[in-house]
């Protein structure tokens, strides 16, 4: 999501907030920001989905004010809008079409701004950049794709190509701390590792999403077909493609439910689908969800199914699901997840990713199936006690073949 605005004079509140919480707001983002920030007065209000979005309570250091982090770029650089909780109900010191952007410089004398210059933030949509969920789907990812050499590779929910992020303590648990820590000798020689050593992941703070690690594991060897449903997405995804000199790439925004319903895309055997819902029971506009996609193409072609969830009983219903379509389509599926071992009394605030999250192969080879097999132990005997804001979170995994 771009938003574009103009600068405008704060009133050096937040500046001094941030002085006072220093530690909390490096510990949070990654990064020493200066203190203080960019005021934008946006055309339209702009409300800060909490639930996607780092936070500062009140409750972490005894104040009174819980605050909304959100990951963002202004002229290329990472960045936060930072809000507080009143602000984003509308009933603060700035009304809802004001943002204040901070980073580790200062904005206005970095580019020479003064107020009424116009200027773009790119909302960084996708937080779970490099977490344990994207651990889990990109690993095996990119050599299930070296395996299977696909001609076409499809994505139902592609987001981005590629991400500016920065070590926080989720990505120190997640990305960061793996790629650092994690010693099986299997991961280190791993498609995955290779490209996060290529593209500069500690050096650079750089991050690959599935559309990325794709086309840079098979190049031109196959054509690629990317749905999302934000512009956005799809235009990073392009301008990858272009920079990286992939041919063959079309993307289309709109619902992926309904496009792959409606359309006939001709799915066979030489071509393979990621669906990425995080939870596939959400339903369309027209009331069909991502396992109405499965029940359609489990028969004719390569699927890789990415879900998440946030308690056993889900899980449970992803299983129960995807074993009814199995046995009705008579064909096999595998499943491969990694949760929390206390899914079900765990506190929200001490999760570093999604609670629980899970791969299901169907129509991939033997190969394919003990890559996942042999990741999912790694992975696993990894997890079983990192340390999390100085917290032990144990992790678990589970096979089952339907």
């Amino acid at each position: 999501m771009i938003l574009k605005g103009k600068v405008k004079s704060g009133m050096n509140d937040l500046s001094q907030r941030m002085e006072q919480l220093e530690s909390y707001y490096t510990k949070k983002t990654g990064m020493k920001l200066f203190p203080g920030s960019l005021n934008i007065e946006l055309e339209e209000e702009f409300i800060i989905d909490t639930n996607n979005a780092i936070r500062l309570e009140k409750e972490e250091y005894g104040g009174t004010v819980s605050v909304s982090i959100l990951p963002c770029s202004i002229f290329n650089r990472t960045a936060f809008i930072i809000r507080t909780d009143k602000n984003n109900e509308g009933m603060g010191h700035h009304p809802r079409n004001i943002i204040e952007v901070a980073t580790d410089i200062k904005l206005r004398d970095a580019f020479n701004l003064v107020d009424g210059d116009t200027v773009e933030v790119e909302v960084m949509r996708y937080i779970h950049s490099g977490k344990l969920g994207d651990i889990w789907k990109h690993l095996p990812l990119c050599d299930i794709l070296l395996t299977e050499q696909p001609k076409r590779y499809l994505e139902t929910n592609s987001a981005r190509a590629k991400y500016n992020i920065f070590e926080n303590a989720s990505l120190s648990y997640g990305i960061y701390g793996f790629y650092k820590n994690c010693s099986n000798s299997t991961v280190r020689s791993s498609k995955y590792f290779d490209i996060l050593t290529e593209i500069g992941l500690i050096e650079k703070n750089i991050y690959y999403g599935s559309p990325a690690l794709a086309m840079e594991t098979l190049k031109n060897t196959s054509s690629y077909y990317f749905c999302d449903l934000e512009k956005s997405s799809l235009e990073n995804i392009e301008k990858f493609a272009d920079e990286n000199n992939i041919n063959e790439v079309k993307v289309v925004c709109e619902d992926s439910i309904k496009h792959y319903l409606n359309n006939d895309l001709e799915l066979g055997m030489n071509d393979l689908t990621l669906i990425d819902p995080f939870n596939p029971f959400d339903l369309n506009s027209d009331g069909e969800s991502f396992f109405t996609i499965i029940e359609k193409y489990c028969s004719a072609t390569k699927i890789l199914l990415w879900y998440g969830y946030d308690s056993s009983n889900e899980r449970n219903e992803i299983h129960n699901k995807l074993n009814q379509i199995a046995k009705a389509n008579k064909v096999k599926m595998f499943l491969y997840d990694i949760y929390l071992s206390d899914i079900d009394e765990h506190q929200r605030e001490l999760n570093p990713s999604v609670p629980g999250c899970g791969l299901c192969a169907i129509n991939l080879s033997e190969v394919s199936i003990s890559i996942l097999g042999k990741y999912l132990k790694a992975v696993g005997e990894y997890y079983e006690s990192q340390d999390f804001e100085d917290q032990v979170i144990s992790l678990s995994t589970m096979y089952k073949e339907l």
